[in-house]
């Protein structure tokens, strides 16, 4: 019952987003793809996971108890993502990224040593291709500019 919930809910977001990509105005010259072009591989992706829960949904399995312990790591996740937007302006995109990655994967990495290499090593590569390959500025965030 859940699965059909989510994809439920999954289409509802879809349709939205859809309508957002459909706002998006195309320029007469510049880039052959267009805007919309990202925006919609994502709205295709959403709906390819709506699949994968409908699908999902129709095997029947036993009903899941609740535990209120499995609330904490949920809120817990949900409280790190809301700190890395906040703080997103202030610290900018590399150095919030980065936090956040040595946050969220020294809790749930079962090797430490790899998720700090990792945490620390995505954000500066990333920045990089966005960068220099892609011309895409990354906010600096205030500390830094």
């Amino acid at each position: 019952m859940i699965s059909y919930l989510l994809a439920a809910a999954s289409t509802l977001l879809a349709a939205v987003y859809y309508w957002g990509i459909r706002q998006i105005p195309l320029l007469g010259m510049g880039d052959p793809v267009g805007p919309r072009f990202f925006p919609g591989l994502l709205c295709i992706a959403l709906l390819f996971c709506v699949l994968l829960l409908l699908l999902e949904g129709r095997h029947k399995s036993a009903p899941r108890t609740f535990h209120a312990s499995t609330l904490k790591p949920v809120l817990a996740a949900l409280a790190v993502i809301g700190l890395y937007f906040m703080a997103f302006e202030e610290l900018g995109y590399t150095l919030d990224t980065t936090l956040f990655l040595l946050v969220t994967m020294m809790c749930c990495h079962p090797k430490p040593r790899q998720a700090a290499l990792v945490a620390l090593l995505f954000p500066l590569a990333s920045w990089y291709v966005f960068k220099y390959a892609l011309s895409v500025p990354l906010p600096a965030g205030r500390l830094f500019s």
